[in-house]
């Protein structure tokens, strides 16, 4: 009986190694080229030196992939369906901004952009600190809000440091954005 019961162990555990998942197989390279947040109804182009990670977190707004590289990470989300303007959506931006006691509050800026494919949107930067292995760091984001053909609001972020926050990467995003 014991042997039994060895053995169904035995072929539980290997079921459940064979059966799992790893989370760093839902990394892959990202070829220089566009990619395309298919959720979010928008694509950029990326130059090299990024990772790409496929996998959905079910528990926040973020449409994949999500791409990370030396210079920061990048991903899209979409607005609440209920904000319909650009403008609305950089408020509620702004709003969020004033309420966030990490937030250093001398760096919101906030300007228009149009892309090269003609497409205008909001271009929303802030640095914040934020507490990490007991030391305080300051993070740079950068926000380009635009708004797709059904009216709903996305949101591509670059979140940066100050030492690895790229002109290059920025000018990419703002130049390349484009509707599906």
């Amino acid at each position: 009986m014991k042997s039994i019961v060895l053995v169904f162990a035995i072929l539980a555990i290997a079921v459940l190694f064979l059966g799992c998942k790893r989370g760093s197989s839902d990394i892959s390279p990202q070829k220089s080229g566009v990619v395309t947040f298919s959720d979010a109804g928008v694509s950029i182009e990326v130059g090299t030196g990024w990772a790409r990670v496929d996998k959905k977190d079910p528990g926040l707004p973020i449409c994949p992939p999500v791409l990370l590289g030396a210079a920061g990470t990048v991903n899209a989300m979409l607005f609440d369906p209920k904000i319909l303007d650009m403008q609305a959506a950089a408020n509620v931006m702004r709003l969020r901004f004033d309420h966030d006691g990490d937030a250093i509050r001398d760096s919101y800026q906030q300007e228009a952009f149009t892309a090269d494919g003609g497409l205008c949107g909001r271009h929303i930067s802030y640095s914040e600190t934020m507490e990490k292995d007991g030391r305080i760091e300051e993070m740079r984001c950068h926000i380009f809000i635009v708004q797709r053909q059904d009216r709903r609001c996305v949101i591509i972020n670059y979140i940066t440091t100050p030492s690895t926050d790229s002109d290059t990467v920025r000018q990419t995003i703002q130049k390349s954005l484009k509707l599906l």
